[in-house]
């Protein structure tokens, strides 16, 4: 009597067995289970790599321990306002606690490769921003503080293919050395 009210009734157990049975003859549940485990094995793993990549690895720079990310606060209240281009040289000019200031801002735009175009995530950086990181080029060369200049011929990179496509250099009007490129080692 006790283990019969610890662990269930005799119906429960009548019950149990009956649905096991009918779902052993509808084959089409092992193909449920399956496709289930492995929606949820994929989900998982694509999520780890994504954690992993953004928290567990390190920066691919020269000391991450030393960057800092430096905000102002808006008229509007928000905490965490960007900064113009004439703020970051302000910020330059007085710097006076930095061993450098580089400026950034994410930036997504479309990228054409034949006849197809695919919406790529970047960056526009100021010249000396793989100088502040250091983070060379594996070929040709960084960006330099002379690119920030007006008048300077615009210039582009790619980071994480070993080249990139060939439609986008040649409409850019510059060779593949113009696009220097890093390839992220783990």
């Amino acid at each position: 009597m006790i283990g019969e009210a610890s662990h269930g009734t005799h119906e429960f157990y009548d019950f149990r067995a009956a649905l096991t049975r009918r779902l052993i003859q509808h084959h089409g549940f092992a193909a449920v289970a399956i496709l289930s485990l492995a929606v949820g094995i994929g989900f998982n793993t694509a999520l780890f790599s994504i954690v992993d990549a953004l928290l567990f690895r390190p920066l691919p720079i020269d000391d991450p321990a030393h960057i800092v990310d430096v905000y102002t606060k808006s008229s509007d209240g928000d905490t965490y306002a960007t900064n113009s281009y004439p703020d970051y040289l302000d910020f330059k000019a007085r710097n006076a606690v930095f061993t450098d200031l580089l400026g950034y801002s994410p930036s997504i735009g479309a990228l054409k490769a034949g006849d197809r175009s695919r919406m790529a995530l970047g960056e526009v950086v100021t010249g000396n921003y793989f100088q502040v990181l250091g983070v060379p080029a594996a070929i040709g060369r960084t960006l330099l503080p002379e690119d920030d200049r007006a008048g300077a011929p615009r210039a582009g990179f790619s980071v994480g293919q070993s080249r990139p496509p060939k439609s986008s250099w040649s409409r850019a009007g510059s060779s593949p050395a113009r696009w220097p490129t890093r390839r992220r080692t783990s």
